[in-house]
């Protein structure tokens, strides 16, 4: 899905309520811990799923209606996902979990073909984006589940955008519009009524756009309404507010420290923005190359890449001698301007 805003930095950030009331000894955490621990000593865990049905009280004449949660995950490209699911012992049907993005479906605990229930998969992610975890059982009758998604550590997992997604996920930005993600399991066809203790939350292109001026926390507060108006359920999630962070910069992929002049002189040179959250939302609007901190230099505006005047300062320099990309300027979708923090070089043999 994607959300444009014309007015500030987008930030999609999942929230999604599944009901999980404790009816049975197994239908709790344990039985998170249950699927966390089947997952592999090579996997670290990053979120649950969670969904039950059967156990809300209806009326004789209602039709048990089969529930389908659906959970949006950020997945990011060259990593080894792993999803395992658990069913509760006390269930009368089996869950099925299933890894989705719009019509596609990607992989599922359940074979079709085979009638084989897997319990688990690996998914090697292609390209980054929004996938969608669905649960959901074979028929209507009385049922729990939790489904655990993990990542499958190895040398080519050290990346920045790994350790964030294992961060909390319940993190908003301050100052910016946030989009947040707000569903019931238990009557995906009936309203919500969604308020949050201080700032603005309000629908917005089938997401929820909250914005928070000021740091710290705040609570959304979410009551679930069937065709009737008869309250199904509600759930209370707390946010942490943090300031933005704002992007790395680096120069030809190095943030500073021994570089070759040929490697430089030989190549397209030029600045990128590091920061899988943020760097789309910002454009480097001018930099300065000099010998030195404090010179003056030459500057180039509205571009990322080194000017012909900026490469001759390079190309005079010997081995042992420095250079420094200074006076960093940024600017967000908002026109809002930052500095960011100088890279310091030396030119190697």
């Amino acid at each position: 899905m994607n959300i444009k805003s014309s007015i500030s930095v987008s930030l999609v950030m999942i929230l999604l309520f599944s009901s999980y009331l404790s009816i049975n000894a197994q239908c709790n955490d344990e039985l998170v811990d249950k699927a966390i621990s089947k997952s592999g000593m090579d996997a670290l865990f990053i979120r649950e799923f969670k969904i039950k049905q059967g156990f809300e009280k209806r009326k004789k004449k209602d039709k048990r209606v089969t529930s389908i949660a659906k959970y949006n995950v950020r997945l990011h490209d060259g990593i080894l996902y792993r999803f395992n699911l658990e069913n509760d012992l006390q269930s009368e049907t089996k869950a099925i979990l299933q890894l989705r993005k719009g019509n596609l479906l990607f992989a599922s605990t359940y074979d079709v073909e085979k009638q084989e229930d897997i319990k688990s998969f690996d998914y090697l992610c292609p390209e980054g984006g929004q996938y969608q975890v669905l649960l959901s059982f074979l028929d209507g009758n009385k049922g729990c589940a939790v489904g655990v998604m993990s990542v499958v550590i190895n040398d080519s997992t050290a990346t920045g955008a790994l350790a964030d997604s294992i961060k909390n996920e319940n993190i908003l930005y301050a100052g910016v519009d946030n989009y947040i993600d707000i569903a019931s399991s238990t009557n995906p066809n009936g309203t919500l009524k969604v308020a949050i203790d201080r700032g603005i939350i309000e629908p917005e292109g089938g997401l929820y756009r909250v914005f928070v001026e000021e740091e710290g926390t705040v609570n959304v507060n979410v009551t679930a309404l069937d065709s009737l108006g008869q309250v199904t359920e509600t759930f209370k999630t707390e946010f942490v507010v943090q300031k933005r962070s704002m992007p790395t910069v680096s120069f030809l992929g190095s943030s500073g420290g021994l570089i070759r002049k040929d490697e430089i002189l030989h190549t397209m040179p030029y600045l990128s923005l590091n920061n899988w959250r943020w760097s789309d939302s910002y454009r480097i609007k001018m930099f300065t190359v000099a010998e030195s901190i404090i010179s003056t230099g030459i500057s180039a505006v509205g571009t990322n890449m080194l000017s012909t005047r900026q490469l001759n300062i390079i190309k005079d320099l010997k081995a042992g001698e420095t250079f420094y990309i200074k006076d960093i300027v940024v600017e967000d979708k908002n026109g809002q301007v930052f500095n960011l923090p100088p890279l310091g070089f030396i030119i190697s043999e």
